[in-house]
């Protein structure tokens, strides 16, 4: 694979980092059932099979399930997404390091 920015984003350095980043913001557990204690209880292997997952072009992030998110009693609530920890994860690491983002399909 030639070096480019996707493969930095498929690095397992910058994956560690946007998974801190993640986890420092107490992040709440995602729609797959997994909360951020148990994804970083086998951080290694999540962190390695998301690699994979990337590099192969074969990961496919779980749709987003909308909630409701409580407000003052005098605002509106807004709705945000409620999303798996892998894809928050991905999500982070495209924050930190912006460049190409993964469209609908994974062309080769």
């Amino acid at each position: 694979m030639p070096n480019s920015l996707f493969n930095t984003l498929c690095l397992p350095l910058t994956l560690h980092s946007a998974w801190k980043t993640v986890k420092s913001k107490n992040a709440a557990g995602g729609i797959d059932g997994f909360s951020v204690a148990m994804f970083d209880d086998d951080l290694k292997n999540h962190l390695t099979q998301l690699q994979k997952e990337l590099r192969d072009r074969s990961w496919n992030p779980n749709p987003y399930l909308r909630v409701e998110i409580p407000k003052t009693k005098t605002k509106n609530g807004n709705s945000g997404p409620l999303r798996d920890i892998k894809s928050t994860v991905f999500r982070q690491n495209c924050i930190l390091f912006p460049c190409e983002r993964p469209n609908k399909h994974w062309n080769k």
